[in-house]
């Protein structure tokens, strides 16, 4: 497990190579705030993602947690408000 800050809606990259496949937890250390469970597959660096099933619980007033895999970079994840900025812990398998 490994922790990040999310603030506002800005991208933040986890700990993930550009291929493989994963399956990430990410939860809000905040009571009340957003969880995102996601699994994802990428077999070359420069080739768009495949998502997997993803399940989402959004904070108490709405916000939720969004991820993306862009070409030749690792694995990022955001808020779509500017509510429950802070530490997110995340969890990574592969």
């Amino acid at each position: 497990m490994t922790s990040i800050s999310l603030a506002g809606t800005s991208w933040v990259s986890i700990p993930s190579a550009n291929r493989g496949a994963y399956r990430v937890h990410v939860k809000s250390s905040r009571e009340g705030g957003p969880t995102l469970i996601f699994q994802l597959t990428k077999a070359s660096s420069n080739a768009i993602y495949n998502p997997g099933n993803s399940t989402v619980s959004p904070g108490l007033d709405g916000t939720r947690l969004g991820y993306d895999w862009p070409p030749n970079s690792p694995i990022k994840v955001s808020k779509n408000t500017n509510s429950y900025d802070g530490g997110y812990q995340i969890t990574v398998y592969s």
